[in-house]
């Protein structure tokens, strides 16, 4: 299913358990990922990319930190075609 086609999902919490399950949906209907987490979080990019053949992001965050949440970039490049990364 490709009803998220050219959009992009940011998900926190996706390195593992109900956050990368809901990271590897998005993929399968069509968007390109961010995995935020603090662990696994490249494992899990990786993962759901050769699962779903979607773009993915893994990026080592923690959104509770507003340092850490304020030097996200405002608007992320768009993902290479045949790559996870950004």
């Amino acid at each position: 299913m490709e009803r998220l086609k050219g959009k992009v999902a940011i998900v926190t919490g996706a390195g593992s358990g109900i956050g990368k399950a809901l990271a590897a949906r998005l993929a399968k209907d069509g968007a390109s990922v961010v995995i935020a987490d603090l662990r696994n979080f490249d494992i899990a990019a990786a993962q759901i990319a050769n699962d779903t053949g979607a773009r993915t992001l893994g990026l080592q965050a923690d959104v509770s930190s507003r340092p850490t949440s304020r030097a996200w970039p405002r608007k992320p490049s768009r993902p290479s075609a045949a790559s996870t990364s950004w």
